[in-house]
């Protein structure tokens, strides 16, 4: 008896442990043979499934669903997703996979600045409007990203989710010898009002409100498109010749090779090499958590890099300048793209920034060598040449004098931090075994390092403020040819009237604001927003946080003597206190959302963030006389208003 109690709280130990174990859960839909009345030419999506799901079997997926042609309709599609959300449970890992045709459709709720929204084609969708349809055969992009982010609920924050969508979103023409996912022009009703604005990239991240701290937990996603947003989607051919989609062949063989410490952006960097030999003419794009594990929950540090912006004979450019602290004599080493690390790790070759404009640099090689194409390679900076950046500080209250001269010591290594006892930007204490940092001017503590840990953080802690701080000083010669304001709304984004237009507007913890830019120059400019938080933090408005690429930044442009409002509202939350948004805007695209999500690239030890960007323009300083802008354009603003309870 005691020997059968024995063996049965094993097996109860067993399925208990079975039962929290992640589930490796995945759902395939490809339409192949639409229908002749639809309009939409057949595609070779059955070879995407003969390709992708014994690729899934092997990462471990066993529960896989597969929608094909004519059970592939937008019904049958939201039905197979609501019954994964009931199905998912905290803790599994969902892939969903889409193959088909895409096409643009006239905007049903108004949130799209182009007037369209992105749509999936399912089974029996027509390509050509018709009197009286309203896209109900369409999956459009607000419908999917909503129930995405039902299954990302249900997942938790423990769980993960890869979206790839190997479908073009455009109605533009595109080269290659495939077949075309999409290629139809956008569907629209006479008399529609298109936009011509540039399209705001996947609608899939929408049904995340642009928001600090709303207190929900999905599960961390990565989306994997086959093209960008102004691109149509060839297929290729596989080994044997036959049709199948590009990014369906690209991420079957990436996953075929992948290593045991690979990350989604890793992974991506493999389908992007092979993407390129196969439709060079496409440019894959990747949204999301990319630095989590694949098929996996657990946070994997991607050490800070740029890429390769082409490679011309000898000549390496680089997609990175002056404006992100990338300064002449900055050492740098190449290494193969998806290179999580480059500790103990030889690198292809070394180089030195030779020439450095605000956007772009050039790499002086130290030994010549054949490269091939500028997607199989990232750059890491190894020995940064600091900009003009600095931060003064002083000392408070330190109980252990040991400790604080180890302190003065570790801090007096970084050339940007300057000791003054007068007018210190931040005053450094200890508290309550925390070493904290406070702002002189106004008592803030902007950060809190536990004391053990506090000598190399508090170290990085500075760098990144000093950055921050520099964003936030900068300011442009160019008298107000650039504004913004911020506009109150509710949270469907319609527009209030503020209470108090004639000072700084409030807004009370929980309300709504849109944010309007003007350009009030002759040429078109291209433009990011920043907020900068009262405690001194920078979070990215757009390109948003998931918008990494300099693809993504060129979405964002404003023509001469127009203005544009940023299409989504953004949700007021602590910390209360003034807050800032500011725009920067420029005759060439830049992206300056990954090194603010990277503290300003500081984990390279860089503290010229912007420092040097505009030696030519001439960058002054604010409060100072404007001078003579030669060639290449900074154009600032800011405005202030006021978070309360």
């Amino acid at each position: 008896m005691k020997r059968f109690l024995f063996l049965l709280l094993v097996l109860l130990n067993i399925l208990a442990t079975a039962q929290n174990q992640p589930r490796k859960i995945a759902l395939i839909i490809a339409i192949s043979d639409y229908p002749e009345y639809s309009g939409w030419a057949k595609l070779s999506c059955f070879k995407d499934v003969e390709f992708i799901k014994p690729a899934l079997e092997h990462q471990g997926f066993n529960q896989i669903e597969i929608l094909t042609d004519s059970d592939a309709t937008h019904t049958g599609i939201v039905n197979a997703m609501k019954k994964m959300t009931m199905y998912s449970r905290p803790g599994d890992i969902v892939y969903i996979h889409y193959s088909g045709h895409g096409q643009q459709i006239f905007d049903d709720n108004g949130d799209e600045p182009d007037g369209l929204d992105e749509a999936f084609v399912a089974y029996g969708a027509p390509s050509d409007y018709y009197e009286g349809y309203k896209g109900e055969k369409h999956l459009r992009d607000d419908e999917f990203g909503q129930l995405i982010y039902d299954i990302r609920l249900k997942l938790g924050k423990t769980g993960s989710m890869l979206v790839v969508a190997d479908a073009c979103h455009s109605g533009t023409m595109s080269r290659g010898i495939g077949k075309k996912r999409g290629g139809k022009a956008p569907m629209i009703p006479p008399g529609y009002k298109v936009n011509s604005s540039t399209q705001n990239g996947s609608g899939l991240m929408a049904a995340e409100l642009k928001t600090r701290g709303q207190g929900v937990s999905p599960s961390p996603m990565v989306l994997y498109s086959a093209s960008s947003f102004d691109e149509e989607n060839s297929e290729t051919l596989d080994e044997k010749g036959d049709g199948i989609g590009s990014l369906s062949f690209a991420v079957t063989k990436a996953l075929s090779k992948c290593g045991k410490d690979y990350s989604y952006r890793s992974l991506f960097a493999d389908v992007l090499s092979i993407m390129n030999d196969k439709v060079p003419q496409q440019t894959p794009m990747i949204e999301g958590d990319q630095d989590i594990s694949l098929f996996g929950g657990k946070y994997i540090k991607q050490q800070p890099y740029l890429t390769l912006k082409e490679i011309k004979e000898n000549k390496i450019t680089i997609n990175g300048g002056t404006l992100i602290g990338m300064n002449e004599d900055t050492k740098v080493a190449i290494y193969p793209a998806g290179t999580l690390n480059t500790a103990n790790i030889e690198p292809l070759a070394k180089g030195e920034i030779s020439n450095a404009g605000p956007y772009h640099s050039t790499i002086k090689l130290e030994n010549q060598i054949s490269l091939k194409s500028a997607a199989d390679y990232w750059v890491f900076v190894t020995e940064p040449a600091i900009g003009k950046v600095n931060i003064k500080y002083r000392f408070g209250a330190i109980k252990n004098e040991e400790f604080r001269q180890q302190l003065e010591l570790e801090i007096g290594k970084n050339e940007m931090a300057k000791s003054d006892l007068k007018s210190p930007d931040i005053i450094l204490f200890e508290q309550d075994n925390f070493v904290k940092m406070m702002r002189s001017n106004d008592g803030v503590v902007i950060d809190s390092i536990q004391s053990a840990k506090s000598v190399d953080l508090i170290n990085i802690s500075l760098r990144a403020y000093a950055q921050n701080k520099y964003l936030r000083d900068l300011n442009s010669g160019y008298a107000n040819e650039v504004n913004l304001k911020v506009v109150p709304c509710d949270e469907n984004g319609n527009h209030l009237k503020a209470e108090n237009m004639e000072s700084v507007i409030e807004f009370k913890d929980g309300s709504y604001a849109k944010v309007k830019v003007f350009n009030k120059s002759n040429e078109r400019l291209y433009f990011n927003v920043i907020d900068i938080q009262p405690d001194g933090k920078i979070n990215p408005i757009v390109p948003a946080s998931q918008e990494l690429t300099m693809k993504h930044a060129e979405q964002y442009f404003i023509e001469p003597n127009s203005e544009k409002e940023i299409p989504f509202a953004l949700k007021i939350s602590p910390p209360y206190g003034n807050e800032v948004f500011k725009v920067f805007a420029s005759n060439e695209p830049f992206n300056l959302t990954p090194f603010i999500l990277n503290n300003g690239m500081q984990t390279r030890g860089g503290s010229g963030m912007v420092s040097n960007a505009f030696k030519k323009s001439e960058v002054q300083s604010r409060g100072a006389t404007a001078k003579k802008v030669d060639k290449q354009e900074l154009h600032t603003s800011e405005i202030i208003f006021k978070i309360v309870k």
